[in-house]
């Protein structure tokens, strides 16, 4: 009966020592509820293998500011600063749209979204069924941990991407599609 209470008290004790991350106070529940409204995912496979994995959300209004109070709270900002990220995040979506953009596939090789001629192509079509090409396609070069604050369902066999496309005026919804030889992967993202 000793040796039940001692080891009681030593998980207790253990237990005890654990820090518990930096939360984002209270933006942290708004935040994670705009990614999980905004994040899409496909898979392909190919008989019991994935040929890609893609997550993507899209950075819409009400994501950003979502954004802006989480990253507000994490790192303490003024409020200065605070308007100053807010007004970077506007004017970015007055000009494009973006996307961060999980991708997974078996072989890193070509997982080169970036590359000038990459293997996997990135369109994005409005509800129209007019496609866009990506303006830009940016790696995201970032500790992992600090993603998965800000992502948390990304995986650390994955590699991410900022991807923006020219401004859509107006539509009903918005599909990344990431496509090659191997397969197509399509996320629809619809306003509520």
């Amino acid at each position: 009966m000793k040796q039940g209470w001692f080891v009681l008290i030593l998980l207790l004790g253990i237990s005890s020592c654990a820090s518990t991350p930096n939360g984002g106070g209270a933006s942290e529940a708004p935040y994670k509820k705009e990614v999980h409204r905004w994040t899409q995912e496909d898979r392909v496979y190919e008989l019991f293998q994935t040929r890609i994995l893609a997550r993507a959300t899209f950075k819409s209004a009400e994501y950003r500011q979502a954004f802006v109070d989480y990253y507000t709270d994490l790192y303490l900002l003024e409020p200065e600063q605070r308007e100053a990220l807010w007004d970077r995040h506007r004017q970015a979506s007055e000009r494009t749209e973006e996307f961060f953009l999980e991708v997974f596939t078996p072989d890193l090789h070509l997982n080169d979204l970036e590359a000038a001629d990459p293997f996997w192509k990135i369109y994005l079509e409005d509800s129209s069924g007019e496609r866009y090409k990506p303006i830009r396609i940016e790696i995201v070069d970032e500790p992992f941990q600090h993603i998965q604050a800000f992502y948390p369902y990304v995986s650390q066999w994955s590699r991410f991407y900022d991807v923006y496309f020219p401004k859509i005026a107006t539509t009903d919804s918005l599909k990344l599609i990431v496509t090659s030889s191997m397969g197509r992967a399509e996320l629809l993202f619809k306003p509520e």
